[in-house]
């Protein structure tokens, strides 16, 4: 009964998300560029890089997968640096999914899947994907284990997750700054730019109900992966940590920070 109960739960919480997501999606790219005065194009471009790297060594035709990919821009980006790469984006949004679309359709880039799909579920077979990546979206996911364990379960063993997000700081001033900003600066962002203030209150005080690096990486490893890098941006506002599929060893951890 607790099961079932929990179950309910999460598909309440997952049917308020991609509500929220479907109302703000023609918004979103220009309130993510405004909210971070264009710095999470910088963060995102440090990902895509680093992905783009690892999958060249992958073989001629890798894989990759973009979970809760919103409007393409990672899963594009990866597909134009490396075009022989079979490139998947999800999101549970209909209405971020018919915008990546449109912009896969005005870069005349035609071979990128783009489905709509859980991050819990991820609807794909096992061992299917070279690397992924997951770009402030862990945060809106209920059930975090259970979305770590469908990454673990897509990737090939030792492929790569890449995980850029805004964790709850555990640094004091890196907290306060986060907190006066979410709390102060977006809603007034959101109410002149977007008319939605409410809905990215939301999504900014998701931050400090969100695990700490700490906390999320020691889930990464609950749940078949393994620690490999974690680089911070802005003293830790943003952090992105690139987690191994365990494959019977660990990867050699090490820590690297840009400023």
């Amino acid at each position: 009964m607790k099961n079932a109960e929990t179950t309910v739960k999460v598909d309440r919480r997952r049917e308020k998300i991609r509500a929220l997501f479907n109302r703000i999606a023609p918004r979103y790219d220009a309130m993510n560029r405004i909210m971070t005065f264009g710095i999470d194009r910088v963060w995102r471009r440090h990902l895509v890089r680093e992905a783009v790297s690892f999958l060249v060594r992958c073989g001629e035709t890798p894989a990759f997968l973009d979970i809760a990919t919103g409007t393409g821009d990672i899963a594009l980006a990866v597909k134009r640096r490396l075009p022989q790469t079979r490139v998947t984006g999800i999101d549970i949004s209909d209405a971020m999914l018919v915008f990546a679309r449109a912009k896969m359709e005005r870069d005349g880039m035609r071979q990128v899947i783009f489905k709509r799909a859980s991050a819990e579920t991820i609807g794909s077979s096992k061992a299917v994907f070279n690397a992924a990546a997951v770009a402030f979206g862990y945060r809106n996911v209920r059930d975090n284990d259970r979305a770590l364990k469908a990454a673990a379960s897509a990737l090939k063993p030792n492929g790569r997750l890449y995980v850029l997000e805004f964790f709850k700081p555990d640094n004091l001033f890196t907290r306060i700054f986060q907190t006066v900003y979410v709390r102060c600066v977006i809603p007034v962002i959101a109410r002149f730019v977007a008319g939605a203030a409410s809905d990215y209150a939301y999504l900014g005080n998701s931050i400090n109900d969100y695990d700490t690096i700490k906390a999320f990486i020691a889930r990464a490893e609950k749940n078949g992966f393994s620690f490999f890098s974690r680089r911070r941006f802005m003293f830790g506002v943003a952090d992105l940590v690139v987690i191994e599929r365990k494959a019977g060893g660990r990867a050699q951890a090490r820590s690297r920070t840009a400023r």
